[in-house]
């Protein structure tokens, strides 16, 4: 449907004259002229009444009866709910909290949806259509470019194929030489052969006459003869040398280096292409995946509260899966291991963050990272501590080692620019992911990273109040702000469960619509945000009081537990949201 198409209407009427309308009258919602507008206000009984110029009139509330009291309508919004109300509502089970005019809150929602409307109307659409329309040009231009590769490409095929060619002949000519040689020398061998032959027949021949007498002086005068005669040796037979093809070891580089290769284009759009060529050909090696008989819980149900000694405010928790403990930071500069039932098992001193700087690796060594170093830990099992690489000029501040293929993946900053470096086990530097494929920076902050099933890297990004969530390429996949434009996101712990959902903490703050902003309707999104593997929101899990209860730190372990750590106190909270089992 056209923007454009827009049907005609006449000009909008006095309720009262049919006049032309340029006021409004807010209380008894009628259209007014001028002449109109001044005998209304005229009358004492609506000296009270708000009347305004047509544009900026309040749309009447439309009616909508009560749900629990079906013959009253709808008047009153609960702000401590929230929800809009009736008058029995109020006086039953909404007596003492704060209320507002309904119709005043229809209206600024309303004036939100249009204005929002109106942005993606004029200006967001536009720049897509723009997009759409350099994406063409962009088209058009790598294949143009890619048609002038394959060419060189296939001219410098043939030039090598005729050097080929060239050598081959050569070669050939060499044999021809050697094969006469050969032959020759084979022939007059043989001619010597039948030589022999030749004298051995003779020598037989005179033989027998000599012998056909059969008189015994004679034979025995023939013996004597002969005693003497040395028989001619057989001619000297030598194997002819045969020629022998030598193979040069050519390897793939030194063909490269004859032939020429690709290189990727210098444009950190595309710089990162040869290394997701590799990345892909690598998960080839990754764990293998579980059958899942698993589903959500119809409810919430929290199993276990614990607090924890020593552990001031948990920031992140990281499960050992082998040990069935975790570990956590806290304000302390050290990291606490601990189980479920309060015991403290080792107590580590790192530097100490605020932030995800800490994972467990498919081996259950423990990684940390060290920004002031800039320096990345691997504490092993026997708490001995070994250097994984160091990265220069870049501080390193979350991390997360891959269950997937054990890859370590670092969100880094050097003078306010972030990014997400992938690293091998061993510390070799694989990829960076950095841009979006405008060139744009695709972070704020990294402050909590980790993956999914399927691989995406997932985000929390404090500074740009997003979750941002990339392939394991770094091809951006989308961004999650929350639900409402009003609301200023701040997300904090991040984890994944194995249906691929992306559980993330939330924290929040709000305009203010005049009812202040600790009684914004808005604050039922402070707490936990359960999005599926493609950014939708499933539910809000664990909703939370702003002040008293921050939740900043989760995780879920091998049996799918929730794990929850708030920034107001060292206590770690249990809950189950899945059913289900998990098999081989």
């Amino acid at each position: 449907m056209s923007y454009s198409t827009v049907k005609e209407q006449h000009y909008i009427e006095c309720a009262t004259c049919n006049n032309y309308s340029s006021f409004y009258c807010n209380t008894c919602h009628k259209r007014m002229c001028e002449k109109c507008r001044e005998g209304h206000i005229r009358y004492n009984e609506n000296r009270n009444h708000q009347v305004v110029q047509y544009k900026d009139r309040l749309k009447q509330l439309p009616t909508e009866k009560c749900l629990f009291h079906p013959t009253k309508i709808l008047e009153i919004f609960c702000v401590d709910c929230p929800t809009p109300i009736c008058s029995k509502c109020f006086t039953t089970n909404h007596n003492g909290h704060q209320v507002l005019d309904l119709e005043v809150v229809y209206n600024e929602c309303l004036q939100q949806c249009q204005e929002e409307l109106i942005n993606i109307r004029d200006t967001i659409i536009p720049q897509c259509e723009e997009e759409v329309k350099s994406q063409v040009k962009s088209k058009e231009n790598v294949r143009g470019k890619i048609a002038e590769l394959r060419l060189s490409m296939n001219q410098r095929a043939d030039e090598i194929k005729a050097a080929v060619d060239t050598v081959l002949a050569e070669n050939n000519a060499k044999l021809d030489l050697m094969e006469a040689s050969i032959l020759d020398e084979i022939e007059k061998q043989q001619k010597n052969v039948e030589d022999y032959i030749s004298y051995l027949k003779n020598l037989i021949e005179d033989c027998y006459c000599d012998l056909s007498s059969c008189k015994l002086t004679e034979v025995i005068r023939y013996n004597k003869k002969n005693e003497n005669v040395i028989l001619v040796k057989f001619p000297e037979i030598t194997e002819p040398g045969l020629p022998t093809f030598a193979k040069d070891r050519t390897l793939k580089k030194e063909i490269e280096q004859i032939f020429g290769e690709i290189k990727p284009c210098e444009d950190e759009k595309v710089l990162g292409d040869v290394n997701k060529i590799k990345e892909s050909v690598r998960l080839f090696n990754s764990k293998p995946t579980q059958k899942l008989r698993m589903e959500r819980c119809s409810s919430l149900i929290k199993t276990q509260e614990v607090k924890i000694p020593r552990l001031s405010v948990p920031f992140h928790i990281s499960p050992d899966v082998s040990s069935n403990t975790f570990w956590a930071n806290g304000d302390a500069e050290n990291l606490i291991q601990f189980d479920l039932q309060g015991n403290i098992f080792q107590n580590v001193s790192t530097g100490g963050q605020r932030n995800g700087y800490h994972s467990i690796t498919r081996e259950d060594n423990l990684l940390y990272t060290d920004y002031d170093r800039k320096t990345i830990y691997r504490i092993n099992r026997d708490m001995t501590t070994s250097t994984v690489v160091t990265t220069k000029d870049w501080e390193p501040q979350s991390i997360f080692s891959s269950q997937i293929n054990g890859d370590i993946l670092v969100g880094m900053n050097k003078k306010e620019k972030w990014k997400i470096t992938r690293y091998n086990r061993e510390g070799e530097k694989i990829m960076d992911i950095q841009k979006n494929e405008n060139g744009k920076a695709l972070y704020s902050s990294v402050s909590y990273l980790t993956e999914n099933i399927n691989g995406d890297i997932c985000t929390s990004d404090n500074d740009g109040g997003k979750v941002q969530v990339v392939t394991r390429s770094g091809e951006h996949r989308f961004t999650y702000s929350g639900q409402y434009s009003v609301m200023f996101f701040i997300p904090y712990g991040i984890c994944t469960d194995v249906l691929g959902n992306i559980l993330v903490c939330c924290s929040c703050s709000v305009f203010n619509f005049g009812f202040g902003v600790l009684n914004s309707p808005f604050l039922h999104e402070h707490g936990i945000h359960l999005l599926n593997q493609d950014g939708q929101l499933l539910s809000v899990l664990l909703k939370s009081d702003l002040v008293s209860n921050k939740l900043c730190a989760l995780c879920v372990d091998d049996q799918s537990n929730l794990i929850v750590g708030s920034a107001n106190s060292p206590t770690i909270r249990v809950y189950k949201y899945l059913k289900g089992k998990r098999t081989l």
